[in-house]
């Protein structure tokens, strides 16, 4: 009973809120029934594109990175071509060694070129590419500097390899040993 007579007391009050009720339920059913059903179709969408964007932009970062190093691999190419000598440059290589024994207070009694000089193929190039040239030195040094001039030799940018190397035994000071030597670096043929 109360109910029914807070109804007739508030009858101006019924219409607006049935309105508005009715508004509600609208927008439920038709309105925002559509978006739900939009956004469940949407976001397993949307959340493949965000897994592909993730995806995009570690391939675009690896791209750089792949760039870079082609880049750095590139520069280094010309100091691959360094590591051997034409014939017009043996003249330059026996100073550069001349000067990485003077470095190494190593002091060059004399330089010989082997007799021994044999075309050969190198590794994953062609035969007849490269002559391998044979360099005999009789130096005078101290045993750690020896080692010393035989690291920077062969860490050098020529490709220069200590094939062998002899020395005499000093029994007396200054522990100056006398020491006979063979390197080896290839040279470039002209003809190829």
């Amino acid at each position: 009973m109360w109910v029914e007579q807070f109804l007739k007391e508030k009858k101006h009050l019924i219409k607006p809120i049935s309105i508005a009720a009715a508004i509600i339920i609208f927008d439920f059913v038709f309105v925002l029934g559509g978006q739900v059903r939009f956004l469940a179709k949407s976001m397993p969408q949307a959340g493949k594109l965000k897994k592909d964007i993730v995806v995009a932009r570690a391939a675009i970062s690896s791209k750089d990175s792949l760039t870079e190093r082609y880049a750095k691999l590139n520069s280094e190419l010309p100091d691959f071509e360094k590591m051997f000598v034409t014939e017009e440059e043996i003249p330059l290589l026996l100073s550069e060694v001349s000067r990485i024994a003077k470095d190494s207070n190593i002091v060059i009694m004399q330089v010989r070129p082997s007799g021994q000089q044999m075309n050969r193929a190198v590794e994953g190039g062609k035969a007849g590419m490269f002559s391998r040239l044979l360099i005999n030195l009789d130096l005078k040094c101290a045993y750690h500097r020896l080692g010393e001039f035989i690291n920077k030799l062969e860490t050098s940018i020529r490709y220069l390899k200590v094939l062998a190397f002899d020395i005499s035994s000093v029994r007396e000071a200054p522990f100056i040993y006398p020491v006979k030597m063979t390197i080896e670096a290839l040279v470039k043929n002209n003809d190829e």
